[in-house]
């Protein structure tokens, strides 16, 4: 601040000038940095869980180092010992996983034939050329055919597996980052807070408060998300197992991973679950497992979101749908993970505290 103030209307213009640049220069940093997100989401995640479960066993134990490590050691033997009970399975299941997806897209083709030699309606509706299979073929294929990639669902499963890897090394990444984070958050947390007695006293001013608000609300809902994902997948284990389907460890892997979707991901991770129903036994199982994926999802409606999320990130659905349509065009995948989240948190805490004091 200068001792002279700047006259009217520079006053003001200034100040928001200021505000904007500091805005954009952080979002393009973060944009510049996108090709790290996944790993610095993870980070966040995990070291969120820890220094959540740290803070709950400060009473019990003293030395928070102590605490950090404990924790950490028995979050990283849950995850090792999931990931050995499920690894045999998921890779078994993936090597037949292509042919059996054929086979599952041949059925529901036969199944479709059946249905437009029976009914009118369904011959108006749906054309002769109409192919479950080609339509994946085309969705599922590496390169066009006029390029000469003669992609197929096989070496998309491949590609998947590649990713997979990818994915697994950023996994262990940021349970170390989230370790070392969470071990030295004091000394972090204390050296961030003396940016402001230096020159970027403004930048700190303008977004630190902003930034861990929104972490903490982010981090809330994660944390009520996952036990809500687990939850599902629990329901879907049993549900698959009593239906008698194959590939349990593989679609309840999806379900997991489909719950943190808000809307999109209930049908996201039922359409495997109807193929594997189809091929199995045909179009009476798939309407099964429709009424059963319903049922799940109520009680997720009804009773689960309720209990754990509150009215924390309550938000109309067909507004949640049409977040999520525009930030998956803007932003891909991140779009449907985040962009409930940050619109909530721009409605709630940006928008309508507008000229109200911020929170401590």
């Amino acid at each position: 601040m200068t001792s002279n103030p700047l006259p009217a209307p520079w006053n003001k213009f200034v100040p928001f000038l200021q505000r904007l640049v500091i805005w954009a220069l952080f979002f393009g940093a973060l944009w510049a940095l996108r090709p790290f997100f996944f790993l610095v989401f993870l980070t966040f995640v995990f070291g969120y869980v820890l220094n959540h479960g740290v803070e709950a066993l400060a009473p019990r134990i003293k030395n928070r180092q102590i605490r950090v490590v404990l924790l950490f050691v028995l979050l990283l033997g849950t995850l090792v010992g999931v990931g050995f009970t499920l690894a045999p399975s998921l890779t078994a299941q993936a090597k037949t996983l292509p042919a059996d997806l054929q086979k599952a897209l041949s059925a529901a083709d036969s199944e479709i034939a059946k249905w437009r030699e029976k009914s009118e309606a369904m011959r108006e509706i749906l054309p002769a050329d109409f192919s479950v299979k080609q339509i994946a073929g085309e969705f599922f294929a590496s390169k066009p055919a006029e390029d000469g990639g003669g992609g197929n669902l096989a070496h998309t499963v491949f590609g998947i597996a590649q990713g997979t890897l990818a994915i697994g090394t950023s996994f262990l990444l940021s349970l170390l980052f989230s370790f070392l984070v969470v071990l030295d958050l004091p000394r972090l947390t204390a050296g961030a807070r003396g940016l402001r007695d230096s020159r970027l006293r403004y930048v700190y001013d303008e977004v630190a408060d902003s930034i861990v608000q929104f972490g903490r609300i982010l981090g809330r809902a994660l944390e009520a998300q996952l036990m809500i994902a687990i939850l599902n997948t629990a329901l879907t284990a049993i549900g698959l197992s009593l239906m008698k389907l194959p590939y349990i460890a593989f679609l309840s892997t999806v379900v997991f991973i489909c719950s943190f979707i808000p809307v999109a991901g209930v049908f996201m991770s039922s359409v495997p679950i109807c193929l594997s129903a189809v091929k199995e036994s045909g179009i009476g199982l798939m309407l099964l497992a429709i009424a059963f994926i319903t049922v799940i999802h109520m009680i997720e409606a009804y009773i689960l979101n309720p209990l754990i999320y509150g009215a924390h990130l309550r938000m109309n659905p067909v507004l949640v749908l049409a977040i999520l349509v525009i930030s998956h065009h803007l932003f891909g995948i991140w779009g449907l993970v985040l962009g409930v989240p940050v619109m909530n948190y721009v409605a709630h805490y940006v928008i309508s505290s507008v000229g109200r004091p911020r929170e401590p």
